[in-house]
């Protein structure tokens, strides 16, 4: 029969996985704001990897190892050069989806109000919680200000990681 009793070791250890998932709790809620950009995404990660490494887990370290290459991949993706022939299928797909919707657009008629009244055609928004912020917060939005009001871009090169991997 297994014990619902935790030992100290497996405290420790919910403790440690808690603890490194934090900083990446709060780095997703700060790049999913509507005012997130490019330069609160640079400090937020920076950020994230900043907190993961002061904790000097295993874990931690673990996880502190694993984002660079995942990030560069990612801007190896966003930023690749698409094929000519790619270029020209999303051209054609772009002009057909453009037509499409003007001819849905003429179908629409705009007479009719009872549309507006409908409650099915508009969903209603989930409606978030505020959640309390903590220290976590409070630092992780001073940083993303600090980096806003720098005169100087932000110093990250991925020039070097991206050749790397």
């Amino acid at each position: 029969m297994m014990s619902l009793i935790l030992n100290d070791e497996e405290l420790a250890t919910i403790s440690e996985i808690s603890d490194a998932v934090l900083p990446l709790q709060v780095a997703v809620e700060a790049l999913c704001r509507r005012d997130a950009n490019l330069i609160t995404a640079d400090a937020v990660l920076m950020f994230a990897l900043q907190k993961l490494e002061e904790q000097d887990t295993g874990l931690s370290l673990n996880l502190h190892a694993t984002f660079p290459p995942v990030i560069n991949r990612d801007v190896r993706q966003i930023f690749a050069s698409p094929s000519r022939k790619k270029i020209e299928t999303l051209i054609l797909q772009l002009i057909k989806r453009c037509h499409s919707d003007d001819a849905s657009q003429a179908d629409d008629d705009p007479k009719d109000d009872n549309d507006a009244n409908d409650e099915t055609s508009k969903p209603e928004r989930p409606k978030c919680k505020k959640k309390k912020k903590t220290a976590l917060h409070i630092e992780l939005d001073n940083a993303i200000k600090k980096a806003l009001t720098s005169k100087s871009p932000p110093n990250t090169d991925y020039s070097d990681t991206l050749q790397g991997n």
